[in-house]
């Protein structure tokens, strides 16, 4: 009887797998592990939360940020090319539209993203916690500019 079933459940999953819908969750699920770069250059992002430890220095940037930095767009283009934009507002009326831009490039396969800023003034490596098929794109990296280091985790969603 237990292979009656086992080859009842073999068919019925080979034939979701042929079909035109298992053929798209097939492909989902490769994509969601193979194609990091596709699901980075698929859309802009926008932060959502910027947590710091220890929360001593900056708790959470992102709830004190004024609400023109918090639609600000991170694009991630195909050909390296990295920007983070103005998005729907600008803070005042005399900034320019692009805020940041430079270079980006994944390192060690998809686990780490290397953006380097365009005056060349600053490398930053971020380890990628998070950028799966539901484009939950979280990040952390390690910040020393003030004195401290401090472990800054960035999420985002896409836009």
């Amino acid at each position: 009887m237990k292979t009656a079933a086992q080859i009842i459940t073999a068919v019925l999953l080979f034939s979701f797998l042929s079909s035109g819908c298992g053929k798209d969750v097939l492909r989902d699920y490769i994509h969601s592990k193979i194609y990091a770069p596709e699901k980075i250059l698929s859309r802009s992002w926008v932060k959502t939360e910027e947590l710091h430890s220890p929360n001593s220095i900056i708790p959470n940037f992102f709830n004190i940020a004024m609400p023109c930095a918090k639609d600000n767009q991170y694009k991630f283009d195909k050909d390296g090319y990295y920007e983070i934009n103005q998005g729907w507002s600008s803070c005042y009326s005399t900034q320019p539209f692009i805020v940041d831009k430079g270079n980006w490039e994944f390192v060690d396969g998809t686990s780490k993203l290397k953006i380097t800023y365009a005056n060349g003034s600053k490398t930053r490596l971020y380890d990628i916690v998070a950028l799966d098929s539901n484009y939950n794109f979280i990040t952390t990296y390690i910040d020393s500019s003030t004195g401290t280091k401090v472990m800054v985790k960035e999420s985002f969603d896409p836009r």
